[in-house]
């Protein structure tokens, strides 16, 4: 055994003769208290006696509820720690490593030191493990961090399993109550990818792991690697995955061809999760997939689990990287600035727009659109449609829209700053654009013919402007303030009026004003309309060729009234034939004019459909109720049914007409088994009864 070499009494004695005032601090009725040897061990607690306190000293002062001078020392709470940090428990070194010693038990041998890592016991296995590693009830402190078995102790505070921590079906506190307190449904936990590697072929293989919390019930996981504009409906994707148990294949075709599966695992994990792995190889030609999304489902026994198709990746955070040397990153976005327009001898406003990318040595052309604020990026209903290159800057798709935006072409340039290109390109706007703060700027950009921008980038939100007219005469076009409606009323002759009120600011220079009142399906493209009318400072009138179903009437007591801040409120006055019935689901919608533009861009929706703009007095008869006897089967195998409709107020009511529709049937007169009318004593049936199988 490694012993101490010195005597320690020999020290002890020497320094109390030195230093008495230290031995008196070293509290001698401490010696006792803890396994000693047949010499003093003041020494184990103390560099010196009654100095500083060692490694053990400072774990025996930590259990002292009173002041350091007067309280005693408890063993039990300290032999299982062990103080050096050689794995051997302060029992072990201390002669007693079964911790069965008690006060009085008397002298002991020690077989190491608890603050010198370098002497330990001879013959003997440590006890203390690494943290965590408290896996057997046997009472010990076995990774010597102060507690007994508490990785096995349950919520009781009794050996047995760990807490209801994980979804293992198992009662793990003892409780009677299995897994209580946890969402056990699958859930995502992680995903997570592999750098990715070319082998011998050219061939990038990336591998992907998706882990679920309490995945065990999941038996197959779909997995898609989407284009960034994908939107998760089967079209446009690059890969589409099965990965299941014994599952492994692409559903519904690989999109580019550019990906092949290679090998599926499914792991199941101590805490309840589960994880699907699978290894994908991606051709040369696919490139990087920085701005690609991969997003997953997945299904027990067929049904599906998650709420719909969980994003496991986000634009830009890319799940894979290239490893050949010779790849360059795609470009990127970095900025868009732009001057101040000014207005120049021909009344034309110059604006110069400037497109920054980062890494953009290969892009071969930008293309910028103009677009009006309803614009879907599609190329159409645009102002100007651009592309620049090295070469210069041409306009696209024929034409520039309506012919008020043009390219300067001779100040278009590239210019190259470090690693950014920058694309300017001037541009000119006739007067009568005027302000352009609803319009939105886009762009793409190309590298070798192939789209490397996700989609057309938005490089201005509506409402931030690119245009700013400097002309000192520009008035500020029109917008709408409001729109009210009086509760109607019924004249003498039982027509219902109805005043509209519509308010724009900045309506100095309006002409006119056009309101529609349209069904519930109209698209407001000037069909199926119950009233179309114009109003001008000379008056207002119908529009179209008659009023649709010619149970709206425009009155002639029209009005404009101008307001002190530059707003216009037009007053039309409408009346509604009775058999017009209610207009809830009815809407009202504006367009107006300066000049011959339209500053507000497209029809504006004054109302929507169920706020209404009509009340009805007094309120029409409604419907009640409708019922249905059971069939019975007449002597010639005839099955007779009755239909009952009640109305409330059903004085008024002098028809029904009742349709008996296919099931694609849109009720509007077509493919239909039997349409009746009922009324006055009468019952005819009207038009041909479909399949002549049923009869009135």
């Amino acid at each position: 055994m490694n012993h101490r070499l010195t005597p320690l009494f020999m020290v002890v004695a020497a320094l109390a003769t030195v230093a008495p005032s230290l031995t008196a601090d070293a509290r001698s009725f401490r010696i006792s208290q803890i396994p000693n040897q047949d010499v003093n061990v003041c020494d184990a607690c103390h560099v010196v006696p009654g100095g500083a306190r060692t490694a053990l000293g400072l774990q025996m002062e930590a259990t002292f509820d009173n002041a350091p001078s007067n309280d005693n020392v408890d063993w039990s709470l300290f032999r299982g720690l062990d103080a050096d940090g050689d794995g051997y428990t302060n029992g072990q070194e201390m002669g007693d490593p079964l911790s069965t010693w008690m006060q009085g038990d008397g002298t002991v041998i020690w077989g190491g030191d608890p603050n010198n890592a370098e002497l330990v016991p001879d013959g003997i296995e440590p006890l203390c493990t690494e943290p965590g590693g408290e896996v057997s009830c046997d009472g010990v402190d076995n990774d010597c961090d102060g507690q007994i078995d508490e990785d096995v102790l349950n919520a009781c505070g009794e050996c047995g399993p760990v807490p209801e921590e994980v979804c293992d079906g198992i009662d793990n506190d003892c409780d009677g109550d299995t897994d209580e307190g946890l969402d056990c449904s699958p859930q995502f936990s992680s995903f997570t990818t592999d750098l990715a590697t070319v082998n011998a072929d050219g061939i990038e293989e990336q591998t992907f792991r998706l882990t679920l919390a309490s995945g065990g019930v999941v038996d197959e996981v779909r997995m898609i690697i989407n284009h960034p504009w994908h939107t998760e409906n089967g079209r446009e994707f690059d890969g589409y995955v099965r990965v299941g148990e014994g599952l492994c294949e692409e559903f519904g075709g690989l999109g580019n061809a550019g990906i092949a599966i290679g090998t599926c695992e499914v792991n199941d994990n101590l805490d309840g999760s589960r994880e699907f792995v699978v290894n994908l190889a991606f051709e040369t030609s696919f490139g990087g997939a920085t701005d690609h999304v991969v997003s997953a489902l997945w299904f027990d026994s067929g049904n599906l689990l998650s709420t719909t198709w969980q994003k496991l990746t986000t634009p830009g955070q890319g799940f894979e990287t290239i490893a050949d040397p010779n790849f360059s990153p795609p470009a990127t976005f970095n900025a868009f600035s732009f001057d101040e327009a000014s207005v120049d001898a021909n009344g034309q406003d110059p604006q110069t727009f400037r497109l920054t990318l980062n890494d953009a040595d290969n892009v071969d052309e930008i293309r910028v659109i103009i677009n009006h604020p309803w614009h879907t990026e599609n190329g159409r209903e645009y102002d100007g449609y651009f592309t620049i290159n090295a070469q210069g800057c041409s306009e696209l798709g024929g034409g520039l829209g309506n012919n008020t935006v043009t390219l300067d072409t001779d100040g278009c340039t590239t210019n190259t700053v470090g690693n950014a290109t920058e694309f300017v390109f001037p541009v000119n706007f006739d007067p009568s654009f005027g302000g352009a703060d609803n319009h939105v700027v886009s762009a793409l950009w190309i590298e070798g013919g192939v789209v490397t921008s996700t989609t057309w980038q938005k490089l201005t939100s509506p409402g931030a402007g690119f245009s700013t007219v400097a002309d000192p005469n520009f008035t500020p076009p029109s917008s709408l303030r409001s729109f009210t409606f009086d509760q109607s009323s019924v004249s003498n002759d039982g027509i219902e009026v109805q005043t509209f009120r519509l308010t724009l600011n900045d309506a100095a220079n309006v002409t006119d004003i056009r309101m529609i009142i349209n069904f519930p399906w109209h698209t407001e493209n000037g069909r199926e309309y119950d009233g179309y009318f114009q109003i001008t400072p000379e008056g207002c009138s119908e529009l179209g060729a008659g009023l649709g179903n010619d149970t709206v009437e425009l009155l002639d007591d029209c009005e404009q009234n101008m307001g002190m801040d530059g707003s216009v409120e037009y007053v039309l006055n409408v009346a509604f034939d009775s058999s017009f019935g209610t207009a809830t689901n009815h809407q009202v919608s504006a367009i107006w004019y300066e000049g011959e533009t339209i500053p507000a861009g497209t029809w504006q929706r004054l109302t929507t459909s169920g706020a209404g703009f009509d009340v009805t007095e007094p309120a029409p008869s409604t419907f009640a109720s409708f019922a249905y006897d059971q069939p019975s089967v007449a002597n010639d195998d005839i099955e007779v049914q009755t239909v009952r409709f009640r109305f409330n107020s059903g004085a008024a009511v002098t028809s029904v007409r009742v349709i008996i529709n296919h099931a694609w049937h849109t009720e509007n007169g077509r493919e239909y088994d039997g349409h009746f009318i009922f009324g006055d004593g009468v019952c005819p049936a009207v038009g041909a009864l479909g399949s002549e199988r049923r009869g009135l």
